[in-house]
């Protein structure tokens, strides 16, 4: 009898744990400071997770909740937390071009070339998701510009097959090679070509004397490429 009370017990504890973590993270992710520094005042661990190992940080860096960043580093929220991806907190604000959130969380000592699961970094989220003010601040603030993910793709591949040119440009000014290929072998033009991103393919166009145009060595490639862009209408 006394270990089945036990047994409850423990349950009904876990339960209320559960509870708690999934209210941290709600009041992080709506930003609701105040009921946020209840639940810590009460004792709840500002490092707990969920289901999917997300953090009251995260959360709040999803949403770009600032004062609530700013209260739960303040508080012992720990930087380099990983989700289920693999992400952390910097890699959610940038991917959700919350550059306010970002800017406090690399002030805090966050690395800003951390990779994820599959070795993306901040920047690469930034890139692929079109967060031009983002990319600019991390560029300017030391990000690697040619990190590959487990793909082999860099930020500019990312970019290049969005059809993002502002972001383009602003990864090749802070020197971005765009010859770099993926794992795949296709580099940031071809993707673009694929994608049918004329004005992408444009600016990334090698000079016209360049030999071999700036494409893949293999030439079977570069012929189905060549067909499949100029089908596009786009020309090399």
């Amino acid at each position: 009898m006394l270990a089945k009370v036990r047994n409850a017990s423990g349950r009904i504890g876990i339960f209320c744990s559960l509870i708690f973590i999934v209210e941290m993270n709600a009041a992080a992710q709506r930003g609701e400071l105040r009921k946020l520094k209840r639940l810590v005042k009460r004792g709840h661990d500002v490092n707990q997770r969920d289901e999917v190992e997300t953090t009251p940080l995260m959360c709040a860096a999803m949403e770009g909740h600032t004062d609530c960043v700013e209260y739960l580093l303040q508080n012992g929220a720990q930087l380099d937390l990983k989700g289920h991806n693999g992400k952390t907190a910097l890699h959610i604000a940038a991917e959700r071009g919350q550059l306010e959130v970002m800017k406090r969380l690399v002030e805090a000592g966050h690395d800003l070339n951390q990779r994820d699961k599959v070795n993306m970094t901040p920047l690469m989220w930034a890139a692929g998701k079109g967060r031009t003010f983002c990319v600019e601040w991390l560029l300017q603030n030391g990000a690697q510009v040619d990190l590959q993910d487990r793909f082999g793709r860099t930020a500019l591949h990312q970019a290049a097959e969005i059809g993002n040119d502002s972001i383009l440009q602003l990864l090749l000014h802070h020197g971005a090679q765009a010859n770099l290929e993926d794992k795949g072998g296709w580099t940031a033009l071809q993707l673009a070509s694929k994608k049918g991103h004329h004005s992408t393919v444009e600016l990334l166009k090698p000079p016209a004397d360049t030999p071999n145009k700036g494409m893949a060595h293999n030439t079977m490639k570069y012929s189905n490429l060549h067909m499949f862009s100029t089908s596009n209408n786009i020309f090399f």
